[in-house]
């Protein structure tokens, strides 16, 4: 097995990024998989692998590299994360995420940052997904992948000297400190 590199800093991150699960994927010659064995009552073991990434293939990106493995040989990534907020929503100490250049990572939480909502003044059409919000307080504006429906109020998680749109609700809730 391949050995992983340094832990990846945040700034090294190419989005999206992909949930892979609590286990840790195998990883030998640049290929990235999980490989599953299945006893039978026979006793007999078959074993099944599924690639994650093969870094041999000669394309930039993981989906460009994906789109050329046999389907029935992938490994189903279900889970995308866009942005950093999503990530740190959901990691978890012991989960693998994989970013779009085949990068292999867990994100360990190690600070806290301040949670505060705040109201939103006005919400603006973008073409594709999602839309453009203002909220009161702030100068800047923030990317939502979803349209606000009946929520009137954004969740700002302030960190690191940023400020990140953390989700949206339909009252306003307790100041409170998350784990980033």
């Amino acid at each position: 097995m391949d050995t992983l590199r340094k832990p990846i800093e945040l700034t090294e991150i190419v989005w999206p990024v992909f949930r892979l699960g609590i286990k840790q994927p195998e990883v030998h010659n640049q290929i990235v998989y999980y490989a599953n064995q299945h006893l039978y009552e026979d006793n007999q073991i078959s074993t099944n692998s599924y690639i994650v990434d093969d870094k041999n293939i000669n394309k930039n990106t993981l989906g460009l590299r994906r789109l050329l493995i046999p389907k029935q040989d992938l490994y189903t990534l279900s889970t995308t994360i866009y942005t950093l907020q999503d990530l740190i929503k959901l990691a978890k100490p012991n989960v693998w995420f994989i970013d779009n250049i085949g990068q292999l990572f867990q994100y360990k939480k190690s600070t806290r940052a301040k949670l505060q909502t705040y109201k939103i003044k006005q919400v603006l059409p973008v073409t594709g997904i999602g839309c453009v919000l203002e909220i009161e307080g702030f100068s800047e504006r923030f990317k939502s992948m979803t349209v606000p429906n009946t929520e009137r109020y954004a969740a700002i998680l302030s960190y690191n000297g940023k400020n990140l749109l953390y989700g949206l609700y339909t009252e306003n809730i307790k100041t409170t400190w998350r784990l980033v």
